[in-house]
């Protein structure tokens, strides 16, 4: 993915790991990434470092983004979530 608007990647991300989204609006950012075969955890990590924004997986399987460094960004364990992101 190259360029891709932050708040259009992350809602198909979190569809494709099965959890539920909580996304703030009028996020903004771009990001450029390699999505195949990667943990979700550094997915995340690099959307973070690219973005600005921090994030949460907490419970009910709930993908929380915030602007900044609101939250200590942290994922499940593999086995809380998706483990590997394919294509």
């Amino acid at each position: 993915a190259t360029n891709v608007p932050a708040d259009e990647l992350l809602p198909s991300l979190a569809k494709k790991a099965g959890l539920n989204l909580n996304l703030p609006n009028g996020l903004e950012g771009q990001v450029t990434l390699n999505l195949t075969n990667r943990p979700l955890s550094d997915i995340l990590d690099q959307i973070a470092r690219q973005t600005g924004l921090s994030y949460r997986i907490g419970a009910g399987n709930t993908l929380t983004i915030t602007p900044g460094n609101q939250l200590a960004n942290r994922a499940l364990p593999a086995s809380g979530v998706a483990s590997r992101m394919t294509p």
